[in-house]
């Protein structure tokens, strides 16, 4: 799972005023932590990317069982114990995530949905609780640097080509329509981009004060 390629927003840093951002002329930062590494198989790859395709659609219920596919051990087992935690899933997903376009607060949401995972005991193997961890960063990162770039409205060109083609030939499809996927996005960002300078091109200019 390119979990960066799905978050990153890269190249970004301040003029000499400090009060206008510039990207130099194809800028690129790629951070790697070899602390935070997961290898995942197919399985893992399918629940953790449909996860987060459920979050961007909004879908409390499908991200909930997801993750209780987050464990080869499920101690979460029952049907009535699995039907709780997916309509608790729901519920916070009603009024914390409505999913692309709805200024989705990715840190917040992961936070949510461990803290139901704890009430509800659902069991997360190293490898999911690694790759949470890995977006908690990844978004934080994001806000500090530029607090208006949405990670997950920018993934949304990458998650909705899984969720429409994963089931195509074993997953086949969606490697195929990848580069596509990720040319999209890229011109996602290039177009929020713009839209951040204009922003604060108009917040600067005197006239306006």
């Amino acid at each position: 799972v390119e979990l960066a390629g799905l978050f990153t927003r890269a190249g970004e840093a301040t003029s000499r005023d400090n009060r206008r951002l510039v990207r130099p002329p194809n800028a690129r930062v790629v951070l790697v932590d070899a602390g935070m590494v997961a290898n995942l198989g197919l399985d893992e790859q399918r629940n953790f990317v449909g996860f987060l395709a459920a979050v961007g659609e909004g879908d409390g219920r499908d991200a909930g069982r997801f993750v209780i596919q987050w464990s080869a051990a499920q101690t979460c087992v029952s049907a009535e114990a699995q039907a709780a935690f997916v309509e608790a899933m729901a519920a916070f997903f009603a009024t914390d995530c409505r999913g692309y376009g709805t200024e989705v607060d990715l840190g917040h949401v992961l936070r949510g949905v461990l803290t139901i995972v704890r009430i509800h005991q659902v069991r997360v193997d190293v490898n999911y609780a690694t790759l949470v961890m890995n977006a908690l960063c990844l978004d934080g990162l994001a806000n500090s640097i530029l607090p208006e770039y949405n990670v997950l409205d920018a993934a949304k060109p990458l998650l909705r080509a899984y969720a429409r083609w994963q089931k195509l030939a074993k997953g086949a499809g969606f490697k195929l329509f990848l580069p596509l996927a990720r040319r999209v996005k890229e011109r996602t960002d290039r177009r929020i981009y713009r839209q951040i300078m204009q922003a604060q091109d108009l917040a600067l200019d005197p006239s306006t004060m």
